[in-house]
């Protein structure tokens, strides 16, 4: 058995009285073509529901833990948080603790997969939920119809660490990308339709998600059909709290499985919180396209909760529900808990042959190391037309104690186009129309930067120089001269 599927026979038939029997089946069709095992634990749900302290979800978690000691392919929960519960946990600031605060309400499906016994999941969990024939959608399956992706996003993709990111991806495994920043002036809510693949970075809440203006891109209300049954990614804050109709939404109308969160993201800063979890799970699609998004969001958590040390907490939220933390701590235990991944266990992103987004120039062969107090590394490169814009994507590694004192000055034929001096310009991205950021690893900074050089016709001499204090800095492969076609900027709405 790799998969094992939860499930309320009770809850089932008061909430669908007209369709239980088809769901039934559903269930009992999903299980012998994936080699699946059922567990029915209405039992369970009867005599706990009422029960405080996640006494219900802690025992089937412990029915599921009874069917294997081993991570699954997956564990599939069969029905919304009113059927089965979600868990729900308090995280207190430390000056909270003794009553002085609320703390962060989070509510997750992240501890049933923690199947082995650990404090950490192992196993990808996926809620199957909706309308009826949402749920025998979901459980019949079913990929990716085509290879036409839209990123919602009012911000600059070019600058935009996230997005650009997911482009490259997207376009390296033979998707073809739309940036739309604002979908007024691009046809409305019914352009989603068009659409294999839906990604959002913006605002977001259990009814909507906008853009930087708070202009929806799609609403609970106003949602169109979606035949081409897209896998929707959404990084906003909110979507998916209990009882979401945004949620759905989506998958009422035709989505096949939607990534989101319950909870507040704090992704202003990039590569940070939660555009860190999205750098984790970018490196994992990176190296393993074939996998299923809720795998995906899986291998993203373990790197998340590694680099942050969020284990003890885990452990020791699952045990009390409540935890009191330390500095962003409860950022990252939020950032860790909130997201989760709904619909079909095992959609995967489509699939086909690459046809990059952009050109890609390395500013280095191999990793680069520069010791204190100082160096820097030069290439060249030319534009194949007046018309691209190059940019720079600086991936590096400094000691975290080096940040506040570094600086890096970037000069393109001897010009000074930029400079930072550590601390927030570092650290936070905070200046027009440049992207800054990273997070710390233990005592390493991952930085994470793209920078706009000038275009120019002829060849062009680009020299990027890092002063720092002490250790190390390294220079690594994946920074790049990137060559960017015509690009068509959002601008704000008119006043």
């Amino acid at each position: 058995m790799k998969t094992l599927a939860l499930y309320r026979q009770d809850a089932l038939e008061k909430t669908y009285p007209n369709d239980a029997a088809r769901l039934l089946e559903a269930i009992d069709s999903f299980a012998r073509r994936r080699g699946a095992k059922t567990l029915e634990v209405g039992s369970i749900c009867r005599e706990l529901q009422d029960a405080p302290d996640n006494a219900c979800a802690k025992a089937l978690k412990k029915a599921a833990q009874a069917e294997t000691n081993a991570p699954l392919d997956a564990l599939v929960l069969i029905g919304d948080e009113n059927i089965l519960p979600m868990w729900t946990v308090n995280i207190l600031q430390a000056w909270a603790v003794g009553g002085r605060g609320r703390g962060r309400v989070v509510h997750t499906d992240a501890f049933y997969g923690g199947l082995s016994g650990g404090a950490l999941p192992d196993t990808p969990v996926s809620r199957v939920m909706g309308n009826a024939d949402a749920v025998v959608r979901q459980l019949n399956g079913g990929q990716a119809r085509g290879l036409e992706a839209a990123v919602l996003c009012s911000e600059d993709t070019r600058i935009h660490l996230e997005t650009q990111r997911f482009l490259e991806e997207l376009s390296q495994n033979g998707h073809r990308v739309d940036a739309i920043g604002r979908m007024k002036e691009a046809g409305g809510q019914e352009r989603l339709d068009q659409y294999d693949l839906i990604i959002h970075f913006g605002h977001g809440s259990a009814r909507s998600i906008s853009n930087r203006w708070g202009e929806d891109f799609a609403s609970s209300k106003g949602l169109p059909a979606l035949p081409r049954r897209p896998i929707a990614i959404v990084d906003g804050c909110a979507t998916t709290p209990p009882g979401s109709p945004l949620l759905r939404a989506f998958l009422n109308n035709g989505c096949r499985a939607y990534i989101g969160s319950g909870a507040t993201v704090y992704g202003m800063t990039p590569a940070r919180y939660t555009n860190q979890l999205v750098m984790h799970f970018l490196d994992a699609y990176k190296e393993n396209p074939d996998w299923h998004i809720a795998r995906l969001l899986l291998a993203a958590r373990a790197q998340y909760a590694r680099v942050n040390c969020l284990e003890k907490p885990l452990a020791e939220l699952e045990k009390v529900g409540r935890v009191s933390a330390d500095g962003e701590m409860d950022i990252h235990l939020a950032t860790f808990l909130g997201w989760g991944s709904y619909g079909a266990p095992f959609a995967r992103l489509g699939k086909g042959e690459a046809r990059p987004a952009f050109k890609k120039l390395p500013l280095v062969t191999e990793a680069r190391v520069l010791k204190a107090p100082g160096g820097h590394v030069e290439t060249a490169f030319q534009q194949e037309s007046p018309t691209q814009q190059p940019i720079l994507f600086l991936r590096a590694d400094w000691p975290a104690e080096a940040s506040s004192g570094l600086v890096v000055r970037v000069s393109q034929n001897g010009k000074v186009l930029h400079e930072l001096h550590g601390g927030t310009e570092i650290v936070y991205q905070h200046l027009k129309d440049i992207c800054v950021g990273g997070y710390d690893d233990g005592e390493i900074y991952r930085a994470y930067w793209l920078l706009p050089l000038e275009s120019a016709a002829e060849s062009q001499q680009l020299r990027v120089e890092l002063t720092f204090s002490e250790g190390e800095a390294a220079v690594l492969t994946e920074s790049a001269v990137e060559l960017w076609p015509e690009w068509e900027v959002v601008e704000p709405p008119s006043d």
